[in-house]
């Protein structure tokens, strides 16, 4: 079993909690469209590391010091390398020999001190330069930056500084390249567009996205609510309403279930009564690839990030945030990626567990 990545996936630990951040003054940028709208100005001094940005504008990059306990994995000496991010597509910074209290041997079969650094990007919306509690994380990247005494063989780490990117599995990092560190603003809540095919043999019939916080009270209100056609779809934006959002501790989100209904009175507008005499209402699916069954599917809104550790777990298991779709299933969910948001399907036989 490979010990390093077993106490990688002990990330979701709610034990583990991101620490005080401390200040650390930017480098140098370099803008890969020749815009250097980021005041850097300092020479680069250590171990050049380039990361390639996506969507990065308006944001800062910040280091996070991966540290490990037997209660799994937590996030400390939280450093910031770069002044507020223009258009730039790129931006490099220099990384010194880190002290050797900075540095772990946590692979038992390896006495190898190494420590770990997980680049991210957050909105400083106090301009402090510091990450504050309430702040959003815009993004957190996959590819970490490592430095070790010497090389580790079987982990693709060498000696020095190195870049490998985590895969949160059973199977060893990968390398990567420290001139092209890949850290994308993939954690900003926005609009989605989902669809796919309407089996037109059902007749006429609506499709409501139903906010499951009104269930116990009955009054069944909706987040959204389209006349279906196929192919059918639609675009999830907005946040929702305050009532809508669980208040349950372990999910802080807002939850739906899609409901395909005939529209008995002919308002435009779901009502219970639309669902008499149906045992198993029709629902949304997910047309799995890969061999995968079809599955179910639930509507999500996850509000922004503020906590490393959430915004982690949201990133490794492709949860994301704003409006995602959970193809359903037993064992364990399923985030469909954007490119599969149009593989959905309504028939007689997707009806709701």
């Amino acid at each position: 079993m490979n010990m390093l990545l077993v106490l990688l996936l002990a990330c979701g630990d709610d034990k583990t909690t991101s620490e005080e951040t401390e200040e650390t003054t930017a480098t140098q940028s370099d803008s890969g469209d020749g815009t250097d709208t980021a005041d850097q100005t300092e020479e680069i001094t250590g171990t050049p590391v380039t990361f390639a940005l996506s969507e990065a504008e308006g944001m800062k990059i910040g280091l996070l010091r991966v540290e490990f306990t037997d209660d799994g994995m937590g996030f400390t000496d939280n450093q910031i390398v770069s002044a507020e991010l223009g258009t730039e597509t790129s931006f490099t910074i220099g990384v010194e020999t880190p002290d050797d209290e900075e540095l772990s041997a946590f692979i038992p079969e390896n006495d190898t001190l190494i420590g770990m650094w997980a680049p991210y990007l957050f909105q400083d919306s106090n301009g402090d330069n510091t990450h504050n509690e309430g702040e959003t994380i815009g993004g957190i990247g996959k590819t970490w930056l490592v430095y070790a005494k010497a090389d580790i063989p079987g982990y693709t780490i060498t000696e020095g500084w190195s870049a490998i990117e985590m895969t949160f599995t059973e199977d060893p990092p990968i390398a990567r390249d420290l001139e092209n560190v890949q850290l994308d603003a993939n954690l900003i809540p926005g609009p989605i567009t989902i669809g796919g095919s309407y089996d037109t043999t059902l007749g006429d019939r609506r499709i409501a996205i139903v906010a499951a916080t009104t269930f116990e009270s009955g009054q069944l209100e909706t987040m959204f609510d389209e006349v279906a056609t196929d192919p059918w779809s639609l675009t999830l934006s907005g946040i929702p309403a305050d009532n809508h959002f669980s208040q349950e501790d372990d999910f802080q989100g807002a939850l739906g279930a899609a409901i395909v209904y005939e529209d008995r009175n002919n308002n435009g507008t779901f009502e219970g009564t639309d669902l008499q005499g149906q045992s198993t209402p029709i629902t949304i699916c997910f047309d799995g690839m890969g061999g995968m069954e079809p599955r179910t599917v639930t509507i999500l809104y996850y509000p922004a990030v503020t906590n490393p550790i959430d915004a982690l777990n949201a990133s490794v298991y492709g949860m994301g945030t704003g409006w995602i779709i959970m193809a359903n299933d037993d064992s364990q969910p399923y985030f469909p990626s954007p490119d599969e948001y149009n593989n959905l399907f309504i028939d007689a036989n997707c009806v709701i567990d």
